[in-house]
């Protein structure tokens, strides 16, 4: 049967021989998408956001201080793609500190880089990155 109603991150639906109809997660004009330079949000975390122009841009991410007072939850990961041709840099908040090899930085159009807190105002930066 088809999957009727919405699967939220705190439920649980069995998925055995149902049919998803529509996405989880909406990207793009869904919300997740942005045009210029912006700081992490705590609405970013488990989401796919979408990097889109032609102008280069940076995603900072946000320090626990700044935050809102919670800190980011160890384990967070927000995935990011470089839908359009401007590339993107991925740059820590002040206390911050990011891990990646090779780079901080989208390859190319369509480069997927997932950013994963491993420890407090610690990220791994994985993905398709460059210097």
């Amino acid at each position: 049967g088809n999957l009727d109603g919405v699967v939220t991150q705190n439920g649980i639906e069995t998925l055995e021989n149902k049919t998803i109809l529509e996405p989880i997660v909406t990207i793009g004009s869904g919300g997740n998408e942005f045009f210029s330079s912006k700081n992490l949000a705590s609405n970013d975390a488990s989401k796919v956001i979408e990097y889109n122009s032609t102008s280069a841009g940076t995603l900072t991410v946000t320090s626990n201080a700044n935050f809102g007072g919670l800190g980011w939850p160890l384990g967070t990961n927000v995935v990011v793609v470089q839908r359009g041709t401007g590339q993107l840099t991925i740059s820590p908040d002040s206390g911050v500190t990011l891990r990646y090899t090779p780079g901080n930085k989208t390859r190319t159009q369509w480069s997927l880089v997932s950013l994963i807190n491993i420890r407090t105002d610690e990220w791994l930066v994985a993905g398709d990155t460059v210097v």
